[in-house]
């Protein structure tokens, strides 16, 4: 029986690595990527976001003096735009 259990040693070092990296994974930056992921899938699926290759939209924008790019995100060149589109979408939940 002690012969069955070394055959199973691996596998057992296996799972408990596994367990481990997905539980560190998760607790340092992989459930944010989850919620990333499912909200840019749900932003897709219900069209409010381009399909593919959002950043060339955002690009564009910036291109366009619309957006400006700031570290790792975008804002608003005039304050004016984001005080006309929060106005004209409020209330609209799930802008739908």
């Amino acid at each position: 029986s002690s012969t069955h259990f070394g055959t199973l040693l691996p596998y057992l070092w296996l799972l408990r690595s596994l367990a481990f990296g997905l539980a560190g994974g998760l607790a340092f930056g992989g459930l944010a990527v989850i919620q990333h992921s499912v909200l840019r899938s749900m932003l897709t699926h219900d069209e409010h976001i381009p399909r593919w290759r959002y950043d060339r939209f955002l690009d564009y924008t910036a291109d366009l003096v619309i957006m400006r790019k700031v570290g790792g995100g975008y804002r608003f060149v005039h304050d004016y735009v984001r005080q006309y589109l929060a106005k004209e979408f409020a209330g609209n939940e799930g802008l739908s």
